[in-house]
């Protein structure tokens, strides 16, 4: 063979790469093809969590029963028996704790439970709710179902606030209107057993409620209602 012809077959000959090569040629391919990805791929937000808004309330405390002559019902906590009165009528009454207590010894909420009581045909109240049998035993009221003042609705001869009671109507339920103490909040039950009264078993209760705050709330007096119990 010609010595030029076999200098080119040298000079053409296809270079082989080492093994370590290869594997250095590879990472270096992996890594510029991970760069370009990293570079265009959006940014990733950090998501941090603020602290927990959850705030922990106070459980109410749990209504509690009591139960004097008669009868039974349910009480917000705190509220007490300040009395049992007994002349013509016989009265139980029963006080909210005071708002404030370092300036006040006396609350601003008051129930009156009147039992048996015949000669409440002059009690005149600012508002009515109507009381209702149910077949539990008890009697339902409703809040929707408390009056407006009644002054507001009420005409007859003692519009001129000469004298004190004059007969409303709410609901259908005939009661005694107080057309003199408008500004005063005394809540009186009412039925179709009559003029201030309902029966509930063996017996006769006629029940009030009073509140003397700015914005008066029957909450407490519905509740007491629709728990209220005949145990004699």
């Amino acid at each position: 063979m010609p010595t030029i012809y076999h200098h080119r077959l040298h000079a053409h000959k296809i270079p082989r790469f080492k093994p370590w090569q290869y594997v250095l040629g590879f990472v270096v391919l992996v890594t510029i093809v991970s760069g370009v990805t990293l570079l265009f791929l959006p940014a990733q937000s950090s998501v941090q969590n603020d602290a927990s808004s959850t705030k922990t309330l106070a459980t109410p405390a749990a209504d509690q029963t009591v139960q004097h002559g008669t009868f039974s019902m349910q009480l917000p906590a705190g509220w007490r028996f300040t009395g049992k009165q007994k002349d013509i009528h016989t009265i139980y009454h029963f006080a909210a704790p005071p708002e404030d207590a370092a300036t006040s010894k006396t609350g601003t909420q008051f129930i009156d439970v009147y039992e048996n009581s015949s000669r409440l045909q002059n009690f005149a109240v600012n508002r009515m709710v109507p009381v209702r049998l149910n077949a539990q035993g008890g009697i339902t009221a409703q809040y929707s179902e408390v009056s407006d003042e009644c002054t507001a609705y009420t005409a007859g001869e003692t519009r001129d606030r000469t004298a004190v009671g004059q007969l409303a109507k709410w609901q259908g339920i005939t009661f005694l209107c107080d057309m003199l103490n408008t500004t005063r909040n005394v809540v009186g039950t009412g039925s179709t057993d009559g003029l201030n009264t309902f029966t509930l078993g063996k017996q006769r209760y006629f029940l009030t409620y009073t509140d003397n705050r700015d914005k008066p709330d029957y909450t407490t007096f519905i509740t007491a209602l629709n728990s209220f119990k005949s145990i004699k």
